[in-house]
């Protein structure tokens, strides 16, 4: 379960593109608090962009 930044409330994604449609609405201070989040949870993963241009990709070895 992810958390809300603010409310602290627990949010649920259904599947990647509501996540993604969330994290375009995400100003930039709280979308570093959801990338640390993130992060934690799935840590071969990692959330790139802001805005519109948010995607979610696996971590190559080589962008280490």
């Amino acid at each position: 379960m992810f958390h809300h930044p603010i409310t602290k409330q627990e949010l649920e994604f259904k599947s990647k593109d509501d996540l993604i449609h969330f994290l375009q609405r995400l100003n930039p201070m709280m979308m570093t608090n959801f990338k640390e989040q993130y992060k934690a949870k799935y840590p071969l993963y990692e959330i790139r962009g802001f805005g519109k241009e948010v995607e979610i990709r696996k971590i190559s070895k080589k962008d280490k």
